[in-house]
């Protein structure tokens, strides 16, 4: 199974650049006050960084792993990012928290000399549904993972 919000931040990647553009477009008026073009060079140089930091998330469930990707959305396929491939046997515990802007998951992973790591992942863009399908694929993978070190 797979779950991602990349349609959801590309979307929001070029609402931001559209946005930067006019920003840019208006700095480049004579009749500006130098200092209201400072503060618009500064409100670019924000929303630039704004538009570097926005990522999609791919969570991908398949027979024995768990696979969690990042990468820009804008950027096509140079930049993925797997930021865990995680055996499902060595999934412990998972939590989803509510944030204000989004969610974050809470991976607690059992290594394979029996310490417990645990990985923060931020979830922007992503819709109720789409976390219930998350923790319904996490739920799976978890008693999948039990079921596997019983035998």
């Amino acid at each position: 199974m797979k779950i991602t919000n990349h349609k959801k931040m590309n979307h929001s990647a070029w609402g931001v650049l559209g946005f930067l553009m006019f920003i840019s477009s208006i700095f480049f008026f004579n009749a500006i006050q130098i200092e209201i073009k400072l503060t618009i060079l500064c409100l670019a140089l924000f929303i630039s960084i704004l538009f570097l930091q926005i990522t999609a998330v791919e969570l991908k469930s398949t027979e024995n792993n768990i696979i969690i990707k990042k990468k820009h959305p804008l950027f096509g396929k140079k930049q993925i990012k797997t930021i865990v491939k995680i055996p499902k046997k060595h999934l412990e515990f998972y939590y989803i928290n509510e944030k204000i802007l989004g969610y974050e998951l809470i991976l607690m992973i059992k290594k394979e000399n029996g310490l417990i790591e645990t990985i923060k992942i931020k979830l922007i863009g992503f819709s109720w549904k789409m976390i219930i399908r998350m923790i319904k694929s996490l739920e799976n993978a978890k008693r999948s993972s039990q079921y596997a070190r019983e035998f």
